[in-house]
């Protein structure tokens, strides 16, 4: 009997885990956009040639007045 419950806890444990993994987006601009909606600033992760790629999102032309520029996780 005891076991069971360990069991049933451990696969608990797991499956609550498992749920709070974050996907890692495929580029700079899907890491602010799509599903993400982050804001100007805001921390990001993608995934870049040499592995995990982490940044801020940054309007894709900081010289652009435009508000409606597309944002890019631009790594530091």
């Amino acid at each position: 009997m005891f076991q069971i419950k360990l069991t049933v806890v451990a696969l608990a444990a797991v499956f609550l885990l498992a749920g709070q993994a974050n996907a890692l987006a495929d580029n700079d601009v899907d890491a602010c956009n799509g599903d993400n909606h982050y804001d100007l600033g805001h921390s990001c992760a993608f995934k870049g040639p040499q592995g995990k790629s982490e940044g801020t999102c940054q309007k894709s032309n900081s010289s652009d007045p435009d508000s409606s520029a597309v944002l890019i996780c631009q790594t530091s």
